[in-house]
């Protein structure tokens, strides 16, 4: 999409180079099994309906192949009936 995917490596640096102060700048990520992955994994398919038209565009993935009518439901039954942990970015 032409944005630039490693900015958030080249924070720092960008903001010293153009001489303002270096950021203060921190990293969460989503990470959950059971219940609180099947929610992670509700979050996850919103981000997949959200991001769906850029997706397509970018030939990552179809709306016919993302089949968000069922996206969440399973999703979800994979995190739960397999005991997966999901960590998110």
């Amino acid at each position: 999409m032409g944005n630039d995917t490693r900015m958030g490596m080249r924070l720092h640096a960008t903001f010293v180079a153009v001489g303002l102060p270096p950021p203060t700048m921190g990293l969460e990520a989503l990470v959950g099994g059971g219940k609180q992955g099947a929610d992670t994994a509700v979050l996850i398919a919103d981000i997949v309906e959200i991001m769906l038209p850029a997706m397509e565009r970018a030939g990552v993935a179809t709306a016919a192949e993302a089949r968000l009518e069922t996206l969440k439901a399973r999703m979800t039954r994979e995190v739960l009936d397999g005991g997966s942990v999901l960590v998110g970015r």
